[in-house]
Formats: structure tokens, C-alpha cells, sequence
């Protein structure tokens, strides 16, 4: 077997593994054969998406800008880049690539949903939009879409009418979605369906909520609608999260 031929072998097993989500082993096996592969732009690359998959999104950041030197990065390998630009408060280099990305043809749904939802955090409002409405032709009743579309318009200036199917139709499709339920009742709110809210609000098991910046979003919510018991249950849960924090407390698994 040739050096070129080997070199080709082992991104091959790599990626296998890569699939297989075995990340570390796939980081074990190009860290092996670092010298064959020091100027191999797909064993960078694929260095980069197993870093990117473990949460190392500085190393990952590393890997993915020196294959790119090397190759034309995958779309996927392009959007695990600008997510990692982000997370170093990189957000204009991203919005960048996000909006190249969305010219692109031919994507998987799960890139989509990830190029949706780049768009919207680096506030590229209109292109989200725009893109999030073209691939819902393709993948109707994607929720993740439609939550985004929802976001967008509202942020865009959109009347709540105009808004609230989206967000229905994305809180229908994941009831037990609480931050989908939140922006539902917002909408409801600003629409002035005050009673609709109260009831999506009722439906919500604010004691087993553990999420602190919910149950504040509710807390708000219930006072909007002068819910004064929703208000007082939502800060009761807030303060016993307080001192379970404090003194070390975790719950049991039965709990």
C-alpha cells in the first residue's frame, strides 16, 4: 500500500467512526498517524468534527481553519466552523459563512436546521426567514423551522397574528417544549388572548421545571396576565432552586 493510499485508508476508518459517533477513537487514530497526515485537509477536518462533537469547540476551531487552508471544507464542516465562531464571539466571520451556506442546494434537513438557527443568532433576520420558508416546502413540520420562523417575524416587527400560527404549529408538534410553550404565550399575550394564555400556562408542571431563566420568562408571563398565583408558584420554585444550589442539594433519580 502506498503512503497516499494508507493516508486514504485511515481518513476512511476515521469517518467511519466519525459516524458511528466514536469521537474519541477517531481523535486516538489521527493523533496515531499525525505525521502521514499533517498536510491531509480531510484528516483535519474530520479532527475538527469529532472535536466539534465532544464540545472542544476551541480545538475544533483550530482543526477546522487549518483544513480549510488545505481543502474546500464540507457544508457540514463549514457550519460546525461558523458555530465555533460564534462561540468565540466571532459572529460577523459567521454570519458570513451562514449566509453562503443558504445559498446552497441540495442540504440535508438536519444542516438546515442548523443553518436556520446560525441565521437567527447572528441576526441575519430577513435571510432566516427567507430560508427558513423555502425548506418548509421540503421538510413541512419541521419544528425547529418553524420556531425559528416564529422568532424571526416577531423580531422583525411582524404582528402577533401573523406570527402565532408558527408558533403554534411548533408547539403542537412538541408540547413538553418549554421555551416553544413560552414564546406561544407571549404571542397569545400580545394578542390580547389573555384566557388562551392562562390555559397554556396552567398545562405548564412548574415543579419540575429546573431551568431558572424559564421559570422566569413564566413568572413574568403570569404577572402579564395577572395570575398572581402562577407569579408567587413560579418564584416559590425560583428560591427552592436557590437553596438547593446552595447547600449542595441534587435531586434522586425517583424525584
Amino acid at each position: 500500500m502506498t503512503g497516499n493510499e494508507a493516508m486514504s485508508a485511515t481518513c476512511e476508518r476515521a469517518s467511519l467512526l466519525l459516524e458511528q459517533e466514536e469521537f474519541s477513537l477517531v481523535l486516538r487514530m489521527l493523533h496515531d498517524a499525525k505525521e502521514q497526515l499533517y498536510d491531509n485537509g480531510a484528516a483535519w477536518q474530520l479532527r475538527g468534527l469529532a472535536h466539534f462533537a465532544l464540545g472542544d469547540y476551541e480545538q475544533a476551531l483550530q482543526a477546522l481553519e487549518h483544513a480549510s487552508m488545505l481543502i474546500p471544507l464540507s457544508a457540514v464542516g463549514q457550519c460546525r466552523l461558523a458555530a465555533c465562531y460564534l462561540f468565540v464571539r466571532r459572529a460577523k466571520v459567521a454570519a458570513v459563512i451562514y449566509l453562503h451556506l443558504a445559498e446552497l442546494e441540495m442540504l440535508s434537513e438536519e444542516l438546515v436546521e442548523c443553518i436556520a438557527d446560525g441565521l437567527a443568532r447572528v441576526r441575519e433576520d430577513q435571510a432566516a426567514l427567507n430560508f427558513c420558508l423555502d425548506h418548509l416546502r421540503q421538510f413541512r413540520g419541521n419544528h425547529r423551522l418553524l420556531i425559528s420562523v416564529a422568532e424571526v417575524t416577531r423580531r422583525l416587527g411582524f404582528d402577533s397574528d401573523e406570527v402565532l400560527p408558527f408558533a403554534y404549529q411548533a408547539h403542537r408538534l412538541q408540547p413538553e417544549n418549554v421555551s416553544y410553550r413560552i414564546l406561544f404565550v407571549q404571542l397569545l399575550v400580545d394578542a390580547g388572548r389573555v384566557r388562551e394564555a392562562g390555559n397554556a400556562l396552567a398545562a405548564v408542571e412548574l415543579d419540575r421545571l429546573q431551568c431558572v431563566a424559564s421559570l422566569q420568562r413564566l413568572r413574568l408571563l403570569f404577572k402579564r396576565i395577572d395570575d398572581e398565583a402562577g407569579v408567587e408558584h413560579c418564584q416559590a420554585r425560583l428560591t427552592q432552586i436557590g437553596y438547593e444550589l446552595s447547600s449542595g442539594y441534587r435531586p434522586t433519580k425517583d424525584e
